[in-house]
């Protein structure tokens, strides 16, 4: 089965802060082996603590990248060759531009289930006044005309490093699972548009059927510890997405 990690796996990506951010893998085992870094105030458990360790610098850096430089619905030109390349070298089969500037990674390690894990990656048309020394000065001109500040300020640049996070660790982890990871940098999330594009460009013909799909959510209410899932019907609905066959789940925004 996909996933079935032999240990505990979540991972504090960042301590405490504005900034802060998460990746995790998760089990059902209660009893981790603890890795820490104390001097980045981070705890991990066992390999893949370790792995996380040893990509975090990069991510970081990833991540910071893709805040300063956003990108408006329909125009993540340069956030989606940035992710195509980094999915590439972690191993992935790339497809680039798929609906729009959709991007399509495959990690295929045996038989077994496909599961898709997905990730938005645009950005708003918002003046970003955080004071951060990597804030978005990025001024664009949007599909009226108008000239726009853009900002990272609904935390698709955490998914789309959440996502290439996801694709690092599983690439190294092949002994521990088997099946196929399906990885989508879904673009235009914010226009509503990008997932039908996708889909109407034949994503679930032209790429192994997934049994389910993990998108990513954020929020800042969320302390930085174990990743989590929620009944909550605000959740659901705000993490909308559909099933191959194109039922809806939830009522929020369209996703893949």
């Amino acid at each position: 089965m996909f996933g079935e990690i032999k240990n505990d796996g979540w991972t504090q990506m960042k301590k405490r802060g504005r900034d802060n951010f998460a990746i995790g893998l998760a089990s059902g085992r209660r009893d981790p082996i603890v890795f820490t870094m104390p001097e980045a105030g981070l705890i991990f458990e066992d390999e893949v603590g370790r792995l996380v360790a040893e990509h975090y610098p990069a991510l970081e850096s990833f991540y910071r990248d893709l805040h300063a430089n956003p990108e408006l619905s329909r125009m993540e030109e340069k956030t989606s060759a940035k992710l195509a390349g980094e999915l590439r070298a972690a191993g992935c089969e790339v497809t680039e531009r798929f609906g729009g500037y959709g991007v399509v990674g495959l990690i295929k390690n045996g038989p077994g289930p496909t599961v898709l894990v997905r990730a938005d990656m645009d950005a708003l048309p918002i003046a970003e006044e955080t004071g951060l020394p990597y804030a978005s000065r990025v001024r664009a001109t949007d599909w009226w005309g108008k000239e726009v500040p853009v900002m990272h300020a609904c935390g698709h640049d955490l998914h789309t490093t959440v996502l290439l996070g996801t694709a690092r660790l599983l690439a190294r982890l092949k002994n521990r699972w088997s099946g196929t990871l399906l990885l989508i940098g879904q673009p235009a999330e914010e226009g509503v548009v990008g997932a039908r594009v996708m889909l109407a460009a034949g994503l679930y013909e032209k790429f192994p059927n997934p049994i389910t799909q993990l998108p990513s959510m954020t929020a800042p209410n969320f302390r930085p510890e174990p990743s989590g899932w929620s009944r909550d019907s605000r959740w659901r609905t705000s993490t909308a997405f559909t099933s191959p066959s194109g039922e809806w789940e939830g009522t929020g925004r369209f996703h893949i």
